[in-house]
């Protein structure tokens, strides 16, 4: 049995026992907005410092699985139950964080279970205690793995789901070090993962298990997944992995949240520039359901990771990082207890707490959507931006009056006239639009559609034959003709009637039945469901005597 059957099979039987467990919907709690407190390691929990200072609107609750389950089935909830009474008390609401997956599982998995398929790499990244060392992990996709991860996942809802205090739950699928989204992409790792079997279907099935097994277990929760990028020598493209995976649990559940734990002062600022955002753009589409966790401290940091390893204020580089979050829309952002405890930090905490729990109203809806065909691979839009307060326009598409709409990019405020690129040539299009920021999204835009060039055939050339016939050759240019349709005028160019069809990828047709000594012009056109192409070059020949 294949390895894609046996993953299927696994998903679906843990989603029929994940639904036989799950309880009805309830009022989901909302997305918490404003500062939230990186996790602390340990029983002793969070300082009173943070307890007490109402502009920390939450508590991230942290610990890891080897600590949680170090015998299966025994479980130690003693750190989270600390974390999630002070949170309580202190009436903070909470992000709940288990670290499982990748380094942080716990010895009994790989020593009970050695039918679990591993993989080894070596850690690059200089931050971390394994830093140079070989490290071996589950892989992403294994079933028995996964089972395992959801009966913990499964556990953690028995004792927590039910308290009000914990709006987000934390999901990760693609986390090898952390809980942070990393899968090892040295050449020889790309190596390596080919021959374990991965495949971009496997990753997208393992991210989708685990969302779908989070957002039963914990059914009053928003869940949040961290994201980032992965190689085109594993998917597609760089952002295809994460991309699928944030648009299905986007679709799906209404409470669903992207973040990345990378936010930092060099990341892109989309009021600035949004036609490149890295993985960012991931994030962005997904405004407002958003959050981001600072990449690291600035407080007693002479490396300055957080500008980039550029020395620089500290207070400034912070505030950059915060007010660069709220232009993504950010719903909340994660800073790190040192920072929180700076008391010269305390004006950019002041400044971070107006920016993320101010609510504004969703932007006006953009109207006069127009859209124009710039070629066989691009649209060029145009619309009527009528708000004042918007972050940037989320806009979505679809393939055809039947098709789904999915949303295609969004870009940055003010803008009107963006250019999609990388389109299917002769295929029809329909666009919307919204105008989105931290309060929410507007109304759609009116609806628009636009058929792509359909590229025409070329290099016509014709050969008489004999006195009846003639043979007409062409370059097939497009990929998504359905056939060519062949027109013929006698004497002149001006009385063309079309006198065959041929199907696709067809590049030639025999004209029969014509007069001897006779000049024929002919010419050539592609043509599919949605549109038809220009003709190709008019060409004549004269028939033999």
């Amino acid at each position: 049995m294949n390895t894609n059957l046996i993953f299927n099979i696994c998903k679906s039987f843990c989603i029929v026992l994940i639904g036989l467990i799950s309880v009805a919907e309830a009022t989901v709690a909302p997305i918490p907005k404003g500062i939230f407190c990186m996790p602390v390691q340990g029983a002793n929990g969070f300082p009173d410092q943070i307890l007490n200072d109402p502009r920390i609107a939450g508590l991230d609750l942290g610990d890891q699985w080897p600590d949680i389950e170090a015998t299966e089935g025994v479980y130690d909830w003693s750190t989270l139950d600390t974390q999630l009474a002070q949170a309580e008390a202190h009436g903070k609401k909470a992000v709940l964080g288990i670290t499982s997956g990748g380094l942080n599982v716990p010895d009994w998995l790989l020593a009970d279970y050695p039918d679990i398929q591993t993989f080894t790499f070596i850690d690059t990244n200089p931050n971390h205690s394994t830093y140079g060392q070989p490290v071996t992990i589950p892989v992403f996709w294994d079933p028995i793995f996964l089972a395992k991860k959801i009966a913990l996942i499964q556990a953690a809802a028995a004792r927590y789901a039910a308290h009000s205090s914990i709006a987000v739950v934390a999901c990760s699928f693609a986390n090898a070090t952390t809980g942070d989204w990393n899968i090892p992409n040295a050449p020889e790792d790309i190596a390596h993962w080919q021959a374990a079997g991965y495949t971009t279907e496997l990753m997208v099935n393992a991210g989708e298990t685990l969302i779908d097994a989070t957002m039963a277990a914990f059914p009053n929760q928003n869940v949040v997944l961290p994201i980032g990028r992965n190689t085109t020598g594993l998917d597609p493209s760089v952002d295809y992995l994460s991309e699928t995976v944030v648009d299905y649990a986007a679709t799906t559940y209404g409470r669903f949240i992207t973040t990345r734990f990378s936010l930092s002062a060099t990341t892109d600022d989309p009021s600035i520039d949004a036609s490149s955002l890295d993985n960012w753009g991931v994030l962005f589409d997904q405004c407002p359901n958003v959050a981001g966790q600072m990449l690291w401290n600035v407080s007693g940091d002479n490396t300055y990771r957080m500008n980039g390893g550029v020395p620089g204020n500290k207070q400034t580089i912070l505030l950059k990082a915060i007010t660069t979050g709220a232009h993504y829309g950010m719903q909340y952002e994660e800073i790190y207890l040192i920072d929180l405890q700076d008391a010269t930090l305390s004006s950019v905490i002041d400044t971070a707490k107006t920016l993320l729990t101010a609510t504004p109203p969703p932007p006006r809806a953009p109207s006069s959507l127009n859209a124009t065909a710039g070629g066989a691979y691009v649209v060029n839009l145009t619309w009527r931006d009528n708000a004042s307060n918007e972050l940037g326009y989320r806009i979505e598409s679809k393939i055809g009056a039947t098709g789904t709409y999915e949303v295609l990019t969004t870009v940055g405020p003010n803008t009107t006239a963006p250019t999609i690129s990388n389109l299917i040539e002769g295929t029809q299009y329909y666009y919307r639009l919204q105008g989105v920021n931290a309060g929410g999204r507007s109304a759609y835009s009116n609806e628009k559609s636009v058929t792509t060039v359909l590229i025409s055939p070329g290099s016509l050339s014709l050969q008489a034959l004999s006195s009846s016939t003639v043979r007409l050759t062409w370059s097939d240019k497009s990929a998504t003709e359905t056939g060519f349709t062949i027109e013929r005028s006698p004497l002149t160019d001006t009385n063309f009637t079309q006198i065959a069809t041929v199907g696709a990828n067809a590049t030639s047709f025999t004209d029969t039945g014509l007069s001897r000594s006779t000049k024929y012009y002919y010419r050539v056109r592609a043509y599919n469901g949605y549109t038809t192409s220009a003709y190709s070059g008019e060409k004549h020949v004269t028939t033999l005597p």
